[in-house]
């Protein structure tokens, strides 16, 4: 019988792995605790971490956008669902928040935390090695 585990026990079976020196095991755990919760930024944190110091920065920039789009999917199909449940409240607030710079041309919510902001950040950084190591073959 498969054991389902949590994400909180999935990380610290992965930070012991990481711990005894099994990078391949902690990555595994990291990813099926992904799999269980695509917004797991502890998960998209310690997989960046792990391809950074390997210098395997195309994995780790595949990393970051996976969780950009996990956390703009997410905002997006919560936002939808609230505009469905709130149709009067969402009309009234429409103007408002769009003369607040608060909602794209679509008028679907931007989604600017301080987590997505330092993955766009590093995404920059990553995209910068890579064409470096590029540079020198």
């Amino acid at each position: 019988m498969a054991v389902r585990y949590s994400s909180h026990n999935l990380h610290v079976r992965a930070k012991e792995a990481e711990q005894a020196g099994e990078p391949a095991q902690a990555v595994k755990l990291y990813t099926q605790a992904l799999k269980n919760d695509p917004m797991d930024d502890i998960s998209y944190n310690r997989l960046m971490v792990h391809y950074r110091r390997q210098k395997d920065y195309q994995k780790e920039l595949k990393i970051i956008q996976a969780a950009i789009a996990a956390h703009l999917h997410h905002a997006q199909q919560t936002g939808e669902q609230w505009l469905k449940k709130n149709k009067q409240t969402a009309r009234t607030a429409r103007a408002l928040v769009k003369s607040l710079g608060l909602v794209d041309r679509k008028g679907m919510p931007k989604l600017e935390t301080r987590q997505i902001e330092t993955w766009q950040k590093r995404m920059g950084i990553v995209r910068k090695r890579i064409r470096q190591s590029a540079a020198r073959k």
